[in-house]
């Protein structure tokens, strides 16, 4: 296959001719650079870091100080109500901050208070408890003594009125204090211990009111619970005008009665159980005890 023909010279434009672009500027058209000398030179004015220590030169020991804390919230944070009075509330002194640690005045006071109380309470716990032993001892003691003090105090003052200087009114007054006693025995079983009137001839004597005044403080006095009656208020007696002595001890059976009579060493003249009545008559309410 034959090439095809190279076209004819002068086909294609030639490039731009000498002079088809402007010379550059004439000498001086430029300011010229700053004269020597009109800027400082070295590093330190040109570099924003500090140039390094030539030889010889210490290191600095002091640590570059830390950048303070922004004080500022972050953003898009918003404090709580709780956080705001907190601040508020804190003292401004630096000391008092540093102390309470965020903390207002008010809670380091009322603590202090709290403590102060518990201190209190524990130093007279201690008190107390370190005295206790004293008074219990002479406790002990004051109510030994106050019960023998009652007693003796009960057995002088045992006729509650005062009574009348002749013996007959003293036996009717003594009878009258024992009345309602004696009524709260009626239909019982009781151990008697003495049945006298006056110008009786018994036990080698004739008695009187006086003798049978005298004796009714002996019985007493060695059974406390005696008590004097009138024959006469009562059915189950034959002799109605006698002071008779009795326990109040009040028994279910004669038998009880007379066993008390027994124990105490009584003989059958001076001990033996009646029954107090209102009604009837004297059969059948007392048991005598056989002599021995």
């Amino acid at each position: 296959m034959a090439a095809p023909p190279r076209p004819p010279s002068g086909s294609f434009p030639t490039g731009p001719s000498s002079g088809s672009f402007p010379a550059g500027p004439p000498p001086g058209a430029f300011p010229a650079g700053p004269p020597a000398g009109r800027f400082p030179s070295g590093p330190a004015a040109s570099s924003p870091f500090p140039a390094a220590p030539g030889p010889g030169t210490p290191f600095p020991t002091t640590a570059a100080p830390a950048p303070a804390r922004p004080t500022q919230e972050w953003p898009g944070f918003a404090p709580s109500p709780q956080r705001r009075t907190l601040q508020e509330a804190t003292p401004s002194t630096p000391g008092v901050a540093a102390a309470t640690g965020g903390f207002g005045a008010g809670a380091i006071i009322t603590a202090v208070v709290a403590v102060v109380a518990i201190v209190v309470v524990i130093l007279v716990v201690m008190s107390r408890s370190g005295s206790t032993s004293a008074p219990v001892a002479s406790g002990t003691a004051g109510t030994a003594a106050g019960s023998e003090a009652s007693s003796a105090v009960s057995a002088a003052a045992a006729p509650s009125t005062e009574l009348p200087a002749d013996p007959a009114a003293q036996l009717q007054a003594l009878a009258a204090q024992d009345s309602s006693t004696v009524e709260g025995m009626v239909g019982s079983w009781i151990p008697q211990l003495s049945s006298k009137r006056p110008g009786l001839v018994a036990e080698g004597k004739t008695w009187d009111e006086s003798d049978i005044l005298a004796e009714y403080r002996s019985l007493q006095a060695t059974y406390p619970s005696a008590r004097l009656l009138w024959t006469g208020d009562f059915a189950n007696y034959r002799g109605r005008n006698f002071w008779a002595t009795v326990v109040g001890q009040p028994m279910p059976t004669a038998a009880a009665a007379n066993a008390w009579c027994d124990s105490q060493g009584l003989d059958a003249d001076h001990c033996y159980a009646v029954r107090l009545t209102h009604t009837g008559g004297p059969d059948g309410n007392s048991v005598q005890r056989p002599h021995r």
